[in-house]
């Protein structure tokens, strides 16, 4: 006993207060085995039906149930807890409650709602949420957590052993700087697409930085790992190289690299307040057409013409001559040769691929010795005027004959009718370029501007990838100056995130999301399933932990892992939601019945002050006050509060005030905690966060402490 006591007396102390064991009465029943947790209660609810039926019901079929068991539950646990009821009068049933939940949790992961951000992301086939996770679930660490408030320790009858604490990994808090979702990016095929039709695993152009500060950013194309969309104020940015439509927050990058925002106290990274008549970084603006029927005519013919052999060939029989039509098409780089079969076969030349003689060896090509083929060719390479047509011509004369190597891209042949034909498509799209004569090897057409070059990816739309990656590496950059910054109103904005937390939009450098602590990146910690998580829970609970503290990071993300992972607990052991409280009604839904005891975070006393230190985007207030009502009727429950320095007057008191107004105050503690202190961006930049840049005073935790007391708030026990 000696050594228990040792790490924290007051575990021991704290239960002797009357007040504390009877607001905590549910909980401390649980920790000393006197009365059967929440979700072992849950196991002991169900139907006499196979498990095996849940997989055929529709998710609204799976609430249904979900909703008469939570009647037979509730009936279930008030009997057990006025001591009427014995878990023994209970048969376990073959399809329980606990079973349920974590088949609809799974469900919820296809489009996931876990939280109220509600992404819709399908994290059950690997696409990231807002939470940065997938299908699976992360353990950064577990241990005996001694830190915790004193009665989440133990005592109290039962051995001061800690709380059993699991930190997952993620937090759906992270910040989103987002723009407009018409806005748009440019892929690695060089084809410009909205925001809005962006997917997760998309690569778009971005640029790298290099290690060094004099060099130059260099062009590079990034995988896209997560996609969020919220509704918010925007602004147009109108520059003298086009326009773009983003938040207050979301930053841009300016010609001495530095970001610019026009809210920066709410940009993710270090950021100036962009102001008009500033200059700015510019790439090239994304462009995009429609592959309408002459550019697939064009593209035809530049291939054709380019790589493709039409000629005749005679044979001779019983004397007479007979002449054939030959139309061949092979190449080596596949891409080609299907937009090319492709193209036929939309325009009514249906060929199959066949075996044919490429120097040396064989590869597949398109073969025809039939006249109708030929003469249907022949019409679909004859040339037209249409802007059009002059794109398509001038992408598949790229594809058969151009390179981009060194520092220019060229397009040779010894047809001078052929170059002249894409020197009049390059004028018609306004691409600069040079015509290079050479007595002893092919003419040919140069563009040797990177941004040039840019342009004509853009507007013509070449196939072959491995063409397309030449301009990786080189510094395509340009500069715009800001004109004006008007105010649009609200409207839905998305944002991606990033491999290298960069892309570029609508031609400017902007920076995503990212702006967390490291202990919350995703991809810390080891993967756990449900049989992994609780083997970690039981065994917690063995070497004597109070309870199983679920927390982060943020657990919500990972709910459907840790309903699994009660489905094959078989120790009896209080759970723990330690949570920022941002979960969806769903997931309310599904926890009620489950946990135990409630350890919630309340920062914010309004959104306003929430929008700006933390995330933003979601009515923080709203969410977290009706979750905590819902939480209240359904455990027991230890509100946290932390004190942050010249905020006790618009978060603390108001605070303090939801409490001994909206929630029920004589049946919850209160821990009011003065442990602030500014660390990770707030130290690094405390000009950007001045009022939080230091620690609380003595006066304004006396402050709080004085208020709570006038409040009848109950907080001394825990604080």
């Amino acid at each position: 006993m000696w050594e228990t006591m040792w790490f924290r007396p007051d575990a021991i102390t704290v239960w002797r207060d009357p007040e504390v064991v009877r607001r905590l009465s549910w909980y401390r029943s649980v920790m000393l085995d006197e009365k059967p947790a929440k979700f072992v209660i849950c196991k002991h609810v169900g139907l006499d039906e196979d498990p095996g039926c849940l997989k055929e019901m529709e998710e609204h079929e799976l609430w249904s149930l979900h909703d008469k068991l939570a009647m037979d539950f509730k009936k279930a646990h008030q009997g057990i807890r006025e001591g009427t009821l014995s878990l023994k009068e209970f048969e376990k049933p073959k399809l329980d409650f606990l079973k349920l939940k974590a088949e609809i949790a799974r469900r919820i992961l296809r489009s996931c709602r876990f939280c109220v951000r509600r992404c819709g992301v399908d994290r059950a086939s690997g696409q990231k949420g807002f939470c940065g996770l997938g299908r699976e679930a992360r353990v950064s660490t577990w241990f005996h957590h001694y830190g915790e408030e004193a009665p989440l320790l133990g005592g109290g009858g039962h051995p001061v052993g800690g709380s059993g604490t699991i930190f997952f990994t993620s937090c759906n808090l992270r910040c989103v700087f987002c723009v407009a979702p018409e806005s748009m990016v440019i892929l690695d095929t060089w084809v410009a697409k909205p925001l809005a039709d962006v997917k997760v695993g998309d690569k778009i152009l971005s640029v790298s930085f290099p290690a060094k500060p004099r060099r130059q950013l260099k062009l590079t194309f990034v995988k896209v790992l997560a996609k969020f969309t919220r509704k918010a104020e925007v602004y147009r940015v109108k520059t003298t190289k086009g326009d773009i439509i983003l938040t207050a927050e979301h930053p841009i990058l300016d010609y001495r690299r530095r970001w610019l925002a026009i809210d920066p106290s709410r940009a993710p990274v270090k950021a100036t307040r962009m102001k008009e008549g500033m200059v700015v970084r510019f790439t090239v603006k994304p462009e995009s057409f429609v592959e309408d029927e002459d550019y697939m005519r064009g593209y035809l013919t530049g291939a054709i013409k380019g790589d493709g052999t039409m000629t005749f060939y005679t044979v001779r029989h019983g004397g007479r001559s007979y002449v054939y039509p030959y139309f061949k098409f092979v190449v080596k780089d596949r891409e080609f040769l299907d937009t090319v079969r492709r193209y036929l076969a939309l325009l009514g030349v249906p060929l199959e691929m066949k075996n044919v003689n490429f120097g040396n060896s064989i590869k597949k090509g398109l073969v025809s010795t039939k006249w109708d083929v030929f003469h249907r060719i022949e019409e679909l390479t004859e040339p037209k005027k249409s802007l059009s047509w002059y794109r398509g011509f001038l992408a598949g004369f790229f594809d058969a004959e151009g390179s981009l190597s060194g520092r220019a891209l060229r397009i040779p042949n010894k047809d001078e009718d052929l170059l002249d034909m894409a020197c009049k498509g390059l004028d018609l799209l306004g691409i600069p370029y040079v015509y290079e004569r050479y007595e002893n090897r092919l003419n040919s057409i140069r563009i040797g501007r990177g941004e040039h070059i840019a342009k004509f990816f853009m507007r013509t739309h070449p196939k072959i990838s491995r063409k397309l990656y030449g301009l990786v590496g080189r510094a395509v950059l340009t500069t715009a100056t800001i004109e004006n910054i008007e105010p649009l109103g609200e409207m839905p904005v998305f944002n991606l995130e990033t491999e290298n937390n960069i892309f570029i939009c609508e031609g400017f450098i902007t920076h995503n999301c990212q702006n967390h602590d490291i202990s919350f990146y995703p991809e810390n910690g080891v993967v756990v399933d449900d049989r992994k998580l609780a083997a970690i829970e039981a065994t917690l609970r063995r070497e004597g932990a109070a309870n199983i503290n679920l927390v982060g990071g943020e657990p919500t993300p990972n709910l459907h892992v840790i309903l699994a992972s009660l489905v094959r607990l078989n120790v009896n052991v209080p759970i723990l939601w330690n949570s920022n409280m941002l979960c969806s009604p769903e997931a309310m839904r599904l926890l009620v019945d489950v946990v135990d005891i409630w350890l919630p975070d309340f920062k914010f006393g309004n959104n306003r002050c929430a929008d700006r230190l933390t995330a933003g985007g979601v009515d923080y207030v709203g969410t977290v006050l009706a979750n905590l009502k819902l939480a209240q009727e359904n455990g027991d429950m230890i509100i946290r509060h932390l004190v942050m320095p010249n905020h006790v007057d618009c978060c603390t008191k108001p605070v303090l005030d939801m409490i001994a107004r909206e929630l029920d105050k004589d049946r919850l503690l209160v821990n009011i905690m003065g442990q602030y202190r500014p660390e990770h961006l707030v130290a690094r930049w405390p000009e950007k966060w001045p009022d939080i840049a230091r620690r609380p005073s003595a006066r304004e935790m006396r402050e709080a402490f004085e208020y709570a007391r006038e409040l009848g708030i109950l907080f001394e026990p825990v604080s």
